[in-house]
């Protein structure tokens, strides 16, 4: 089966902050995506939910570091993988 990008933007959209379970007894995985203060973007969420997403990312920042290489990207000199998960263009 072909999924378009449009499908699957819209199943990852629905899927934004629930609990979805592993394989793994206990273990389950959340797709969060940060949204900044500047944004219009925030949708449903206020400060305290913003907060804990944050704090959320920032340990899968740290998880990230310590199982792989850092890339940074040589034009701007920023880390790859920080931008990826704090949504940063």
């Amino acid at each position: 089966m072909i999924f378009s990008i449009e499908q699957i933007f819209q199943h990852l959209q629905k899927l934004i902050g629930k609990s979805v379970p592993t394989p793994v007894k206990g273990l389950s995985c959340t797709i969060l995506r940060f949204h900044r203060e500047n944004s219009s973007d925030h949708g449903h969420y206020d400060d305290a939910v913003m907060a804990e997403h944050y704090g959320k990312l920032s340990i899968a920042l740290d998880i990230l570091h310590e199982c792989f290489v850092t890339i940074i990207e040589p034009r701007t000199e920023s880390d790859i993988s920080e931008d990826i998960v704090f949504n940063r263009e």
